[in-house]
């Protein structure tokens, strides 16, 4: 992390003014580190890389992790959760990635309910990906009258809206179709940074799902662990 802190001690250099702050980081104990980059990256630390001191360094080891981890069911089984998984010609590769993890993490569960699920086609039949649920509505995933929708945030998924304005249109545009249930899923990185703001945006639009007959959630994702986590399970490991 990097910290610029401006106070209203000024010390004068030729013709600038500047302001000097000497900090000195506080030490964290591994185990505080450990929750620390699990909640930003959604991956583990082995108790070796718990003890480097360096929240840099640490940041990168996870980064590089999940990064792995995604790109990893590219080709897992033989690639059919890639291939099963229809590319939204405007998406970024990250959006791309966990919306392939989704659908494994779907038909996981198919699986377990007696379904053979074994190729691509037998994947479709059952889990649709940029589906139109109306003629004028595109779900990401969709099962069983559920949807679930990707947010990374990227520049290039969010089409130039700001945060708040993406996040409220992607469950609002459900609003006149047959959906009741709106799951979203957020990269870890970005459901902490804007926590704040799904907060708010649950609490003004409690109304609206009662009036509408929709239930929205917000996920990240525990990659390691092949799970998604709930916003109240981030709330209390807050």
């Amino acid at each position: 992390f990097g910290i610029i802190i401006l106070n209203t001690s000024i010390t004068p250099i030729g013709e600038h003014i500047i302001s000097i702050v000497k900090l000195k980081p506080k030490q964290l104990p591994p185990e505080v580190r450990r929750k620390i980059v699990e909640l930003f990256w959604g991956v583990g630390l082995s108790k070796d890389e718990e003890m480097i001191n360096h929240f840099d360094l640490l940041f990168e080891i996870a980064r590089k992790k999940k990064d792995k981890l995604l790109k990893s069911l590219e080709k897992l089984e033989e690639g059919i959760y890639w291939d099963a998984t229809r590319e939204d010609e405007n998406e970024s590769k990250e959006h791309r990635l966990v919306k392939v993890f989704i659908v494994r993490l779907i038909v996981k569960e198919l699986r377990e309910k007696g379904l053979k699920l074994n190729t691509p086609t037998e994947i479709e039949e059952y889990v649709k990906t940029e589906y139109w649920v109306s003629d004028n509505t595109r779900a990401d995933v969709y099962v069983g009258g559920k949807v679930f929708e990707i947010e990374t945030l990227f520049a290039e998924d969010r089409g130039g809206k700001n945060i708040r304005d993406k996040l409220r249109e992607t469950f609002k545009k459900y609003e006149n179709t047959s959906i009741s249930e709106v799951n979203i899923i957020l990269d870890n990185p970005t459901f902490i940074r804007h926590i704040k703001i799904i907060l708010q945006l649950l609490r003004n639009y409690k109304d609206w799902m009662k009036k509408n007959q929709k239930t929205v959630k917000f996920y990240t994702i525990d990659i390691e662990n092949e799970r998604l986590v709930s916003l109240e399970e981030i709330i209390n490991k807050l």
